[in-house]
């Protein structure tokens, strides 16, 4: 997951990505510890929303092939997923994750066969994520996630 590294010398906040994430190291000024973790908190949501936002909207492209029962519950899990997502595009770190772990579910629902080239995100990215979740949501006071 996002981890960031505070260097108190040259004030600056040092974010880095699971290498599984491709994304570059970031580093952000800060004024404070405090600062410096509000920062690290909603880089860590629009993270965790816009990986799991890109994994949802790539499914439902392959829920166009898939057929019968499975087509249905698939197309239903992207739908809720998105709505989740969407009202949760403001949440608070705890909120949404509090969201993702209690739509696994949907999540899992949604996961590319064996064979799929986008089987590695998914095992490599996306269930990393939900995992966190479930660990930062049991260090974390209760959040209601669905209102």
């Amino acid at each position: 997951m996002l981890t960031g590294h505070l260097d108190t010398k040259q004030r600056v906040l040092i974010l880095e990505y699971p290498k599984r994430a491709h994304l570059p190291k970031r580093v952000v000024p800060v004024m404070s510890t405090d600062h410096a973790v509000t920062v690290w908190t909603v880089q860590a949501r629009k993270y965790i929303f816009e990986q799991l936002r890109g994994f949802v909207l790539q499914r439902s492209k392959a829920v166009v092939l898939m057929t019968g029962a499975r087509h249905a519950r698939a197309q239903n899990a992207v739908d809720k997923l998105l709505f989740m997502l969407m009202g949760g595009y403001e949440s608070t770190l705890p909120a949404l994750c509090a969201k993702v772990v209690a739509d696994s579910d949907l999540i899992e629902e949604l996961a590319p066969g064996p064979f799929s080239r986008f089987r590695h995100h998914y095992q490599e990215v996306i269930m990393p994520i939900v995992e966190w979740c479930g660990n930062y949501l049991k260090d974390s006071a209760p959040v209601p996630t669905h209102s």
